[in-house]
């Protein structure tokens, strides 16, 4: 294999101007892993160009027509080397080089750029080990524009960078989760555009499946826009969340949302935060707890949300919002029971809660649709994780029933963490 071997080893720091750092890396594949957090980030490049100039040193490695070389690499805290068939290049970084954190790095028919001026990554397969984030991405095209030269992609792709398919015809993939295990995430994200600004994170989304603290969610068909920290400075999934909750807006052919629990779907979706409130609006949904399954249709949620801040654990801002004030309306409700088609669905379902003080109505099935009528207050137990609604007063039609509206109710959320218990429906959180 004949190559155009470049090895220019001319210190150029010597010289008053200095030429900008860069990196260019063409490679069929490209593999590097560390022992262990204190050895030296060691493998191997199959390639067709390699081209470095840092302070001032290049060196470059470039063949004729479509021909590869193998390069070994070696990168150390202040120092990043590379043996070609005897030759050694080595050139010195800075003591404070972002790059050394990497644990490991792998690239597949991949396209790397590194300047002054962008972050550009193009390829099959780009998948590294950044402190505790697990970072790949598939069929790849992501562009992130810099201020200066900077070997730190997660806090450099943070602040503005656009990301789409390298293939057209193919869905790109992004993967983020936790190697620490100490924030147990995990972020699968199939999309064919996203963008991240200062201020806001949009995806075009096919899919995105999502594992938060043991908490399963899903988009399907829809797009995402989120409020980013200004000041985030790297890949923070938690971070990221709670921009989600600060601020956002979700549209989708079908949301999922999984906890021990409870099981949703919410089809044709819609669902945003801001400041003070949260909207839920969707044409279905059913709702599995256990093995009753409560299917919903014309449903609008309202509530208003306490401030959510990435510094202050607040886990209740939603829940005491909603505690606070809330609307939320159904236009028809079914348990679809089979063991009891007299009493099946309730329709024009609407619950008020202000303050506290809660008010039900709606039309229950029970050989024919009668009103239903509860009103009582609800309250949060924070030390016990349970939300408790007492029932004051209940009518069915004109008839003031308050233990068989009870009843009725329990028809439809007969589950483990729900018990009627005398006059009150305890929730266990």
């Amino acid at each position: 294999m004949k190559l155009i071997l470049l090895v220019t080893a001319v210190l150029l720091n010597q010289i008053t101007m200095a030429s900008e750092n860069y990196m260019y890396f063409l490679v069929s594949s490209m593999n590097m892993t560390k022992e262990n957090s204190e050895s030296p980030l060691l493998g191997s490049a199959i390639a067709n160009h390699i081209y470095v100039n840092m302070q001032g040193n290049e060196f470059e490695i470039q063949t004729q027509n479509d021909d590869y070389f193998t390069a070994h690499a070696i990168l150390e805290p202040d120092r990043f080397t590379f043996i070609k068939e005897g030759m050694k290049f080595s050139t010195e970084l800075e003591d404070t080089n972002p790059l050394y954190s990497i644990d490991m790095l792998k690239a597949e028919n991949a396209e790397i750029e590194l300047s002054s001026s962008v972050i550009d990554i193009k390829g099959d397969e780009f998948n590294v080990y950044l402190g505790p984030v697990d970072f790949a991405v598939n069929n790849i095209n992501m562009k992130c524009q810099v201020e200066k030269f900077t070997t730190s992609i997660d806090e450099a792709c943070i602040k503005d960078t656009l990301i789409k398919p390298f293939n057209d015809e193919e869905i790109g993939s992004i993967t983020l989760s936790d190697l620490s295990k100490a924030k147990e995430y995990k972020l699968d994200i199939q999309t064919n555009l996203l963008s991240i600004k200062d201020d806001e994170l949009f995806i075009e989304v096919n899919t995105i499946n999502g594992e938060y603290l043991k908490n399963f969610f899903g988009i399907s068909r829809g797009q995402l826009s989120c409020y980013k920290d200004p000041n985030l400075n790297s890949i923070d999934v938690e971070n990221l969340v709670y921009g989600c909750l600060k601020r956002s807006k979700i549209i989708g052919e079908k949301l999922k949302y999984k906890i021990p629990s409870l099981n949703a779907h919410i089809n044709t979706a819609s669902l945003s935060f801001d400041d003070n409130s949260m909207k839920l609006n969707a044409d279905y949904a059913s709702f599995k707890t256990g093995e009753l399954v409560t299917y919903v249709s014309g449903m609008a949620l309202t509530c208003d949300k306490d401030p959510v801040v990435s510094d202050i654990n607040n886990p209740n801002a939603i829940l005491n919002g909603c505690m606070r004030n809330t609307s939320f309306r159904l236009d028809k409700m079914d348990n679809g029971s089979q063991l009891d088609k007299k009493m099946s669905d309730i329709k024009d379902f609407k619950l008020k809660v202000t303050n506290g003080n809660f008010k039900l109505t709606g039309k229950v099935k029970l050989l024919m649709h009668i009103s239903l009528d509860i009103k009582g207050r609800v309250t949060h137990d924070k030390k016990t994780k349970r939300i408790i609604i007492d029932v004051d007063k209940a009518k069915v039609g004109k008839i003031s029933a308050r233990k068989f509206a009870l009843s009725i109710v329990k028809k439809f959320i007969n589950v483990d963490n729900v018990k009627v218990v005398e006059n009150s429906i305890i929730i266990q959180l």
